[in-house]
């Protein structure tokens, strides 16, 4: 089961899909069923069929994630949340392969990206990631139970190594926490809407986000004497949900600011009728005390291997 909460001011979420899900389950991005199907893979079907209503192509966990007609945060379970956040944050080719992040200048993605709830857990990789790879990822994950076990996770990271470097060595390791919002959120107090008018207070401390307004709203900031001193806008968008990202001045930190330009953002995101998610890295103290704060409800942990 989780523990605590673990991505963060300066990057409130993360901002990087092929594919599945599961808790047991099959493992590629274009699965070839028998015919006739199994009563499995007929649950399979009708799940996925549920799920790509208002995300992309996943495998999924037996009799876990919900069939819900709208992405609502009600009615949405941790399994179906995640697969909605990784739709947020990469850009995925027809056959549903990881490609880029999802922002307005993009990198390329992860070569794996694994998210895991106490539910089950999906998992993605990128359109160059050789098929013997993608089959040795799918039999580990198939052999690994109980991935929901943050202690079992430094194990697996290893053995995940171990399979991509038949493609190149890993470069990079990132692990988090995801979370989502509680149902009542506060009304915080001297905080600024950004818009038009007013986007010249961002230009001193935060000129990307002045730039690219347009594609980062909603966007709210504590001003100091004019200027934007603490932010938090939506930096990975789709129609169903928006991730956070959040940043301080360093001179401004232990003030508040940060929860309370987060806790506006995620009100508003909900106006849209969007649902707001925020995350980070388990290193990332300061944006995980403002999870803390805020009573963030976490769902998963993402986990992203280059």
């Amino acid at each position: 089961m989780f523990e605590g909460a673990k991505r963060g001011e300066g990057d409130g979420t993360r901002g990087q899909r092929s594919s599945s899900i599961r808790g047991g389950g099959t493992g590629t991005c274009a699965p070839l069923w028998p015919s006739p199907p199994s009563p499995l893979t007929r649950w399979r079907r009708h799940a996925s069929s549920c799920i790509r209503r208002y995300s992309s192509p996943i495998g999924l966990v037996p009799g876990k994630a919900r069939c819900m007609p709208h992405p609502t945060e009600a009615n949405m379970n941790d399994l179906a949340l995640m697969a909605l956040q990784a739709a947020a944050l990469f850009t995925f080719d027809r056959r549903g392969n990881l490609l880029t992040t999802n922002e307005p200048d993009p990198v390329r993605a992860p070569r794996l990206f694994l998210g895991i709830t106490n539910e089950g857990y999906i998992w993605r990789h990128r359109d160059d990631l050789p098929q013997g790879v993608v089959q040795r990822i799918s039999q580990l994950l198939d052999e690994t139970p109980g991935l929901s076990d943050p202690r079992r996770l430094p194990a697996m990271v290893e053995r995940l190594r171990d399979a991509l470097a038949a493609h190149a060595p890993v470069s990079e390791v990132w692990e988090g926490p995801a979370w989502r919002f509680p149902e009542t959120l506060p009304t915080p107090a001297g905080v600024a809407a950004i818009d038009a008018t007013n986007v010249a207070a961002l230009r001193e401390h935060f000129p990307y986000t002045a730039a690219h307004l347009h594609e980062e709203e909603p966007c709210f900031a504590m001003i100091e004497e004019g200027v934007a001193v603490s932010v938090c806008r939506s930096v990975r968008i789709t129609p169903h949900v928006h991730e956070a990202g959040v940043e301080t001045v360093d001179a401004f930190r232990g003030r508040g600011y940060a929860v309370r330009v987060v806790a506006a953002w995620a009100r508003a995101v909900r106006e849209r009728g969007v649902i707001p998610l925020y995350s980070t890295s388990w290193e990332n103290l300061a944006s995980r005390a403002v999870a803390r704060k805020l009573g963030l409800v976490q769902y998963g942990i993402d986990l992203s291997l280059e």
